[in-house]
């Protein structure tokens, strides 16, 4: 049997047509209340109007309460993401929860050392000269403190007074001037073709028109053809003419001296003062003494295995990532391996593979005993990047 869910609205309208449903599961309604005005209408819808408001938001609140269950019981069920451990079977690398795919490249791994300490000798055992210095007794002595000096007392200045005169630059001189040649020019009329007379064609009605060949032609004279042309005539030569050019002066005002700067001197005496001096008593004597040898402590670094070349998993190209190659940087940073390289590397930490990024990684692989070039498995390992 079907059921039928009917809201508080429905029920209002079926109550207010006088409708009843004909099904056995719906419950037996309350008695109607008589409806007697437009007005108890109005306020029943409203009534059912609030009620099936009310109702959709407790339902929208359940179904939001459902949710965030729902959501946190996904987060506690959810796998969790088991890191990926780096070894020899491995294909690809967890940073973060994001699978690395890993691509194969042959690599320098740097040759093993141990370290050796060794004393060895810096100064052998040597025998020298000690001086015992002399005694000495004190003493009161005049010296002199300051000299007599002979200063400046004051100085007259100079005096000074202004000349003007005319100073020449150069003088008059005499040159040879080339003057060109003076042309006039006309305007001449040529003839350049003879007239003649031709056949033309032309009208049967036209004076002196005959047939010739089937067509009407007549005698038709051409004049003569003229040209305009420039004829250049001499009018005067060219010639050379002595020019004379003046002599070239300038007013110039200057300082001449009248009397020279005069400086007085005065005396100062010379200054004394009683001090009380050392005076020596007894010679200084010689002595003979041993210096014990000095030895330092060397490190020595002695190589276990060769450098070689050997194949290790790498991030491939495609997976350097801005993100990956900051979190480079930082590690590097916070080692003391990355520092600015200007003019191109200034702010280290900027998410880019760049030559001081590639050296500086490099460098700490082969300090670390990795194998260097590129960004291995095992130096994100080493760098805790990678788990």
């Amino acid at each position: 049997m079907k059921v039928f869910k009917l809201t508080t609205l429905s029920m209002a309208i079926i109550g207010f047509t006088g409708c009843v449903p004909m099904l056995t599961d719906v419950p037996e309604p309350e008695a109607k209340t008589e409806i007697s005005s437009p007005a108890d209408i109005d306020l029943l819808i409203e009534k059912a109007k609030v009620e099936e408001r009310q109702r959709i938001l407790d339902e929208q609140r359940k179904q939001r309460q459902q949710a965030e269950v729902f959501a946190v019981l996904k987060k506690q069920q959810a796998p969790k993401a088991l890191p990926i451990q780096f070894d020899d079977a491995s294909i690809a690398g967890n940073i973060d929860g994001k699978i690395y795919q890993a691509c194969s490249q042959t690599l320098k791994v740097p040759g093993k050392f141990r370290v050796e300490k060794q004393q060895i000798l810096i100064e052998p055992e040597t025998t020298h000269q000690e001086v015992e210095p002399a005694l000495y007794q004190a003493v009161e002595k005049k010296i002199e403190l300051a000299p007599e000096q002979r200063v400046i007392e004051k100085v007259i200045p100079a005096q000074y007074k202004t000349v003007t005169e005319e100073v020449v630059l150069s003088p008059a001189r005499e040159r040879w001037v080339s003057v060109p040649a003076e042309f006039e020019v006309k305007e001449v009329r040529i003839k350049i073709k003879d007239g003649y007379e031709e056949w033309q064609p032309c009208y049967r009605t036209s004076p002196g028109a005959r047939l010739v060949d089937g067509d009407y032609k007549c005698m038709v004279k051409v004049p003569d053809e003229y040209q305009t042309i420039q004829q250049k005539k001499l009018v005067k030569a060219k010639s050379v003419v002595l020019e004379t050019i003046p002599a070239e002066t300038k007013t110039v005002t200057r300082t001449v001296l009248v009397k020279p700067e005069e400086v007085v001197y005065k005396t100062i005496p010379a200054k004394y003062k009683t001090v009380t001096m050392q005076q020596q008593i007894t010679q200084p004597k010689t002595m003979q003494v041993t210096q014990a040898a000095k030895y330092e402590t060397v490190e020595t670094r002695i190589e276990t295995a060769p450098s070689q070349m050997a194949e290790r998993k790498t991030i491939c190209k495609a997976d350097r990532s801005e993100e990956l190659v900051k979190r480079i940087q930082i590690v590097l940073e916070k080692a003391g391996y990355l520092k600015p390289s200007p003019p191109n590397d200034l702010d280290v930490i900027d998410g880019l593979w760049g030559p001081n990024t590639a050296a500086t990684l490099n460098r700490y692989q082969r300090d670390n005993g990795l194998a260097e070039g590129a960004i291995t498995f095992e130096v994100l390992n080493q760098m805790g990047i990678m788990k």
